[in-house]
């Protein structure tokens, strides 16, 4: 009997030691939401996000990480009210450790809550206030860079008046601000300026009233939908003045409408990744596709290479030191430097659209 008790006590005891190898063998969780414009005027471009997503997310899942990864996709539609539920259930019902947003009105909503509560948030977001020390992270050209860039061509080509057409948002508002000290650093003259609301997509009263007034460009900053609606309207009109914008031409399904107009924007992503989400999707990489993905590959690598205690995942602030220690990093978009102040610049370029393709402009 004796003998019997101590075989059950060894068998028992083997079991034991087998549970705590396997409890030990699994990964802490690691969840990372994702907030994107699925539906709606930009479903165009959320969607294609999206797909960047799961591209680099599941080269990750072929790697031996320290952690376990868990990708949550809700989508915003970019409307205020959407953005407040999926973020209310990415934050309060998944638990997600972090959030990777996409566009300015999700950011801002994302970068409140980042701050109260203490997550790691990364966007790609027109505005240069969407980036902090500890908890936010914005990964795109600035608008100075992006502004100088633009005005450094007008004068070379000889760019003397402009007017200026932008719509009532954050990012936008943000560019004019540059926008506007560069063009008066130039000493180029602003002969009119005009805000819309988003949606607006009947410009002909606001054209019939600028169609004789002598401006050599029309710097547009408008969401695509309401930008083609302002370039048919302006070409049905018979002016001929040329337009132009930040990025906006590039996110265009048919170019063909903005033929021969020069622009800015941030880079689309390297070959090899714009080859891979044509083959993907069957469509041109967006802006901040490309960014987005990154923004994915960082925030991965910045928990695989946190300090931690054993058994438990780096905090936000530890992760957030990390981010800030990246500097000169291969990312889809280029060569990779996250700043003191939370903001991942990369460069601008010029570009032209001709029979319908972006092509660089040669500087």
């Amino acid at each position: 009997m004796k003998k019997y008790l101590l075989s059950l006590c060894m068998v028992l005891a083997l079991f034991a030691c087998k549970d705590e190898k396997k409890e030990a063998n699994v990964k802490p969780l690691i969840k990372i939401g994702a907030s994107l414009p699925l539906t709606g005027d930009v479903a165009f471009m959320g969607n294609v996000a999206k797909e960047a997503l799961l591209m680099n997310f599941e080269k990750w899942q072929t790697k031996d990480t320290k952690y376990h990864y868990q990708l949550v996709i809700e989508d915003d539609s970019f409307e205020p009210k959407k953005i407040a539920t999926a973020g209310n259930k990415l934050i309060n019902y998944d638990h997600v450790n972090a959030i990777i947003s996409f566009l300015d009105q999700p950011a801002y909503y994302y970068f409140n809550q980042a701050s109260t509560k203490h997550f790691i948030h990364m966007t790609c977001s027109w505005g240069d206030d969407l980036s902090d020390e500890t908890y936010n992270f914005n990964n795109i050209t600035s608008h100075s860079e992006a502004a100088k860039k633009l005005v450094d061509y007008m004068k070379k080509i000889g760019v003397k008046r402009v007017g200026y057409v932008s719509q009532n948002n954050t990012g936008p508002l943000h560019l004019k601000n540059n926008m506007l000290r560069e063009f008066e650093e130039a000493g180029i003259e602003l002969v009119f300026e005009e805000t819309f609301n988003i949606g607006n997509k009947d410009f002909r009263m606001f054209l019939a009233s600028i169609k004789d007034k002598p401006v050599d460009v029309i710097m547009t900053v408008l969401m695509v939908p309401d930008m083609y609606a302002f370039a048919k309207q302006k070409n049905e009109m018979g002016i001929t003045t040329p337009l132009t914008t930040v990025d906006y031409f590039e996110d265009a399904e048919h170019k063909e409408i903005f033929n021969d107009y020069y622009y800015v924007t941030a880079s689309m992503g390297k070959d090899d990744f714009r080859q891979a989400i044509l083959s993907r999707t069957g469509s041109d990489v967006k802006a901040c596709v490309a960014n987005t993905a990154d923004n994915l590959d960082l925030l991965i690598w910045a928990y695989e290479n946190a300090p931690h205690n054993k058994g438990k995942i780096p905090t936000a602030e530890e992760v957030s030191a990390t981010l800030h220690s990246i500097k000169d990093r291969d990312g889809s978009v280029g060569k990779i430097d996250v700043m003191k102040n939370g903001h991942i610049e990369s460069r601008a370029y010029l570009k032209k659209i001709i029979n319908g393709n972006p092509t660089f402009i040669e500087e």
